[in-house]
């Protein structure tokens, strides 16, 4: 479910995952708390294919907040790239961060790990 707009701010509920989102300029900015899988991988690619087709050329998302994350989410962070637009991810959390060391997501073109400080 989706409230708001996209440069107001949007906040989209799919069960365990919020998406909460604003935009700075090109840069899409989320913030996604709860778990990213198979039960809401729908709700995280609608939302991705509207901010880079609403012309973001960046998507900055934290990701401090999200508990669970498997390779269903993983597959919706990379479609940000598949659309033609930067990743950046933020913040990631201890479980988000174990899996995109598994994987070497920093060294996928155009993406970029920001660690929390």
């Amino acid at each position: 479910m989706a409230r708001g707009d996209h440069n107001g701010g949007v906040q989209d509920h799919d069960g365990l995952l919020v998406i909460e989102a604003s935009s700075e300029g090109s840069t899409a900015l989320l913030t996604l708390k709860g778990e990213m899988d198979i039960s809401n991988a729908h709700t995280l690619h609608s939302h991705l294919t509207r901010v880079v087709g609403g012309g973001s050329t960046t998507v900055d998302i934290d990701m401090s907040a999200v508990t669970f994350m498997d390779s269903t989410g993983l597959g919706g962070l990379l479609e940000v790239r598949r659309l033609g637009a930067a990743l950046v991810i933020r913040n990631p959390s201890a479980q988000v961060k174990r899996i995109l060391d598994l994987v070497s997501i920093e060294g996928v073109d155009g993406v970029e790990v920001v660690p929390a400080t």
